[in-house]
């Protein structure tokens, strides 16, 4: 029974390929979706194994089952995406909130500066009483 079959095989294959055409040691990973166990992710490490006059001839090759840790990677930038969207709203209010503040002392000294004016003409309004009537 083939445990790991269909998607990602053949990406698995053209990696190691990769590895042995370099020369040199790499690790990717891999998710499977087999019919045994489901989605799987793999990480796999592949170092070349060299003959005497360096030339690559074989695979060292480990793979662990790293579908926990992805799973758990998955939540965690699910939770700082989450983080950095309230982040920007609570951002966006406090700017909201300063600018209503400036607004609310901008009405405040216009209608300071209204009232103290038509008070100020309002004292001298008597004057002008006066020189509306006739002697």
């Amino acid at each position: 029974m083939e445990i790991l079959s269909g998607v990602g095989i053949m990406e698995v294959v053209e990696f190691k390929k990769e590895v042995m055409r370099k020369g040199w040691p790499e690790k990717r990973e891999f998710t499977f979706n087999t019919d045994l166990f489901g989605e799987k992710t793999f990480l796999i490490a592949l170092e070349p194994v060299m003959n005497k006059s360096g030339q690559p001839i074989g695979l060292n090759y480990v793979s662990v089952d790293i579908s926990d840790q992805v799973d758990k990677r998955e939540q965690l930038m699910c939770l700082r995406e989450e983080g950095a969207v309230q982040k920007a709203m609570e951002t966006e209010l406090n700017r909201t909130i300063h600018i209503t503040g400036i607004c609310i002392f901008m009405c405040h000294c216009c209608r300071v500066l209204y009232e103290t004016t038509f008070s100020f003409v309002g004292n001298f309004s008597w004057i002008a009483t006066l020189q509306m009537r006739p002697a």
